[in-house]
């Protein structure tokens, strides 16, 4: 960016399947990635029983997305939910927007804190936890797993 390029082409050479991530895109993936990867670094390195505890740690820190859309025309917006193939429910988060962006659905990426997302898991008990990154590499926390950022909640009203 420090140069005068429009942008940036990825492997040019493998029409039709060649990225080409205009320069305003690349200064707006930039503007809003977590400068330490914290969550990133986690979610690509070796898995250990530790990880999700690491994980939820760095969640409490590291500036997260979540995804937001309409489930039916005219509805008002929710937050995006998954479903597991027993019927469990969890809620989709993201550690940086383009993770939304990439899935090609209808959702928009909205920021939310750390508080934001204990709150609404505080607020509806039939959620079972989140995914973080669901197009990968992604990790499923449950609420137990989840403990030390669902004691963010603030109370209804608050």
């Amino acid at each position: 960016l420090a140069g005068d390029a429009e942008g940036l082409v990825i492997d040019p050479a493998s029409s039709p399947a060649r990225v080409i991530l205009p320069r305003q895109l690349i200064e707006r993936m930039l503007e809003s990635v977590d400068e330490t990867l914290a969550v990133k670094t986690l979610l690509v390195g070796e898995r250990t029983d530790a990880t999700p505890a690491a994980v939820v740690d760095a969640l409490t820190r590291a500036p997260l997305w979540a995804a937001v859309g309409r489930s039916e025309e005219g509805a008002p917006l929710g937050l995006a939910e998954g479903r597991a193939e027993d019927g469990s429910r969890y809620l989709e988060v993201a550690s940086h927007p383009l993770e939304i962006v990439a899935a090609a659905r209808s959702d928009q990426p909205v920021p939310i804190t750390a508080v934001q997302l204990s709150t609404a898991l505080a607020r509806d008990e039939k959620l079972t936890g989140i995914v973080v990154d669901p197009r990968g590499p992604g990790i499923r926390l449950s609420r137990a797993e989840l403990a030390p950022l669902l004691a963010l909640a603030t109370a209804p009203g608050e």
